[in-house]
């Protein structure tokens, strides 16, 4: 493992939520050009994916001999679960 990686993931939740603190409402909501996902999209889609998908497939691929590793179809989970309604207050508990 590299413990620096391993550090510089660990700031994430703390970064997200001085991003989440610092915009005004109406700025995360608000879809970029280059993107489909506002930031309140990307918070609960990393979010989900890290617990949906990275999870799952870590846990299998330390249980299973020669898994699966499912896609994690991020922009239909995004319109299913309506990510861009969401409350935006809890983003930094994501």
């Amino acid at each position: 493992m590299n413990p620096a990686l391993i550090a510089r993931l660990d700031t994430m939740p703390a970064l997200l939520a001085q991003i989440v603190a610092e915009l005004r409402p109406e700025r995360l909501r608000q879809r970029g050009r280059r993107g489909p996902f506002s930031v309140v999209e990307h918070v609960w889609h990393l979010a989900d994916l890290e617990r949906e998908g990275y999870g799952v497939r870590i846990h299998r691929v330390l249980t299973e001999d020669g898994p699966q590793l499912a896609d994690f179809p991020g922009a239909r989970i995004a319109r299913e679960r309506e990510y861009q309604a969401s409350d935006a207050a809890h983003l930094a508990t994501a």
